[in-house]
């Protein structure tokens, strides 16, 4: 770590990390809905596939009309979940591009307050080294590893 920087705990460097999601705050709700929902609608499916077993171990009459309309909802229930997905990836990409573009700005005008002495006695590359895998690493945090993490909680709840 260059001399003059001071290092920060976990806690504060998280509540920093926050400051920067608030601004996308009523997305990550909408996210959290189509979640949900998509998690929900999958719940569904597993539901029918059952009622499809049931109904072809001759546990509860068969009709082909019945089967027919299983297999619509079953389609319908697949499409709209997919949509959901797409829709909940793309806004995720949205916030985490958002979010990444500021953190990647406050850190250039940090960096361009350095004192000239601490930028020379740090290497160039250790300085763009640190600063690039930082960011991508925040960056693969706020696009895929919350969500999942988000998507799992309510799963297992």
């Amino acid at each position: 770590m260059p001399k003059g920087v001071k290092k920060i705990s976990d806690a504060r460097l998280f509540s920093k990390l926050l400051a920067y999601g608030k601004k996308y705050i009523f997305h990550y709700i909408i996210i959290f809905l189509v979640m949900v929902l998509a998690i929900g609608a999958s719940l569904l499916t597993d539901y029918l596939i059952g009622d499809v077993i049931d109904r072809l171990n001759g546990e509860t009459p068969v009709e082909m009309a019945s089967f027919a309309r299983i297999i619509l909802i079953f389609l319908g229930i697949i499409i709209a979940t997919s949509i959901l997905e797409y829709f909940s990836a793309i806004m995720l990409q949205k916030i985490g591009q958002g979010v990444i573009y500021n953190v990647r700005g406050d850190v250039f005008n940090a960096i361009e307050h350095y004192s000239t002495s601490m930028l020379k006695e740090t290497p160039a590359g250790k300085l763009a080294t640190r600063v690039t895998t930082d960011v991508n690493t925040l960056s693969e945090m706020l696009v895929a590893n919350l969500p999942a993490g988000v998507s799992l909680s309510i799963l297992v709840e």
